[in-house]
């Protein structure tokens, strides 16, 4: 149980970042037309 609750999260921080990173991409060229 414990082997599959550590997977889970480290399943679930892989999950956090990709999402975290799509994001910043997805807003990184709005941020970057309004700049200039």
């Amino acid at each position: 149980l414990g082997e599959a609750k550590r997977k889970a999260t480290s399943q679930d921080a892989a999950d956090v970042a990709g999402a975290l990173v799509s994001i910043r991409t997805y807003f990184m060229p709005k941020r970057a037309k309004q700049k200039f």
